[in-house]
């Protein structure tokens, strides 16, 4: 990289200099985990310390196969009522699919989110996540990392996905 080359912080700037933006199908979607054993549950299938997860908390989680390899990403959050995984959606059913094939004995429901996602993305100042039930019966997660910060809302909040000019909340 030459003198003259932008450094990323300056690209980023520069790109999200003209937004914020928004889309209203986002390729995103939920997947619920609730009931008493939920937490144990994906503490031991997932590489997230899910235990210690607090109510509002979301963090990055990875499942992974008994030889190590990659199989899912997704955040996962902590709700009054239960986890919520958010994954990409070309990766929805692998996930649901590996989820219901270690599940056996544990008091648990596992079960996909009504449809919808929709996301805004703009400069962020503080790096973190949060997730949290909105008033419409979705759900609302927040994350940003590297000064760039995304809003997506799920469900019946998808549709309320901000636009030119509204701020994006803190994580």
């Amino acid at each position: 990289m030459t003198q003259t080359d932008p450094t990323p912080e300056i690209l980023t700037a520069e790109l999200l200099a003209s937004g914020p933006f928004a889309r209203a199908n986002a390729p995103f979607r939920l997947l619920w985990v609730r009931g008493p054993d939920a937490a144990g549950f994906l503490h031991r299938l997932c590489s997230q310390d899910v235990l210690g997860l607090g109510i509002g908390e979301a963090k990055p989680a990875a499942f992974l196969d008994s030889k190590g390899k990659l199989l899912v990403t997704c955040l996962v959050g902590r709700l009054p009522d239960g986890f919520v995984l958010e994954v990409a959606t070309a990766q929805a059913e692998r996930l649901a699919a590996l989820l219901e094939r270690y599940h056996f004995t544990e008091k648990l429901t596992i079960a996909p989110a009504a449809a919808g996602c929709g996301e805004r993305i703009a400069a962020a100042a503080v790096d973190g996540a949060s997730i949290a039930s909105d008033v419409v019966g979705g759900v609302v997660l927040r994350w940003a990392r590297r000064g760039i910060g995304h809003e997506r809302r799920h469900g019946g909040a998808a549709a309320e996905v901000g636009g030119e000019g509204a701020p994006l909340a803190e994580p």
